[in-house]
């Protein structure tokens, strides 16, 4: 059995909800994190569930960040609708989303998000 093949069974194992499509995304994510060598991870399962743990929690963050900037830009454009757009509020949205969808690339591609500023 391949490498890969035992770090999606670990995974299969720990999430047994996941579908094959989260199987693989949580596999990916993990193997960006530890830059493609997943031996380890399959040899020490304490270290594989530290990571996990860790990666599991960056990405729910991501994820309830998303969720609500997706709120957020779907009141904006209800608004602006309604009542007009006032640009520094529109401006600053759109700025805080594009921030979101950052961190949510950053996960992918294996870099640590940018500390930011507060937008509100």
């Amino acid at each position: 059995m391949s490498e890969l093949a035992k770090l999606i069974s670990t995974v299969e194992r720990l999430r047994p909800e996941a579908d094959n499509r989260e199987v693989a995304r949580l596999c990916l994510i993990l193997m960006i994190e530890v830059g493609g060598e997943i031996t380890h991870l399959i040899d020490d399962q304490p270290a594989l569930i530290e990571l996990w743990d860790r990666m599991n929690c960056r990405m729910q963050q991501a994820t309830d960040q998303y969720a609500g900037m997706a709120d957020e830009l779907d009141n904006l454009a209800s608004e602006s609708e309604q009542r007009g757009p006032d640009l520094q509020h529109v401006v600053t949205t759109l700025v805080r989303a594009v921030s979101v969808q950052s961190q949510l690339l950053s996960l992918y591609i294996g870099q640590q998000p940018r500390d930011r500023e507060s937008l509100a």
